[in-house]
């Protein structure tokens, strides 16, 4: 999701990362149904 910059890493606590959103819900739901519908 990192690649796809809809998560953010902003801490690391020994091994594990700690993500928040990069973009908002609205704009992430936008994304996947545009993505799906260039599917065809």
């Amino acid at each position: 999701m990192e690649v796809k910059e809809v998560l953010r890493r902003v801490k690391k606590i020994a091994t594990a990362n700690i993500f928040e959103a990069a973009v908002s819900r609205d704009a992430a739901e936008r994304r996947l149904i545009d993505d799906l519908l260039a599917r065809g």
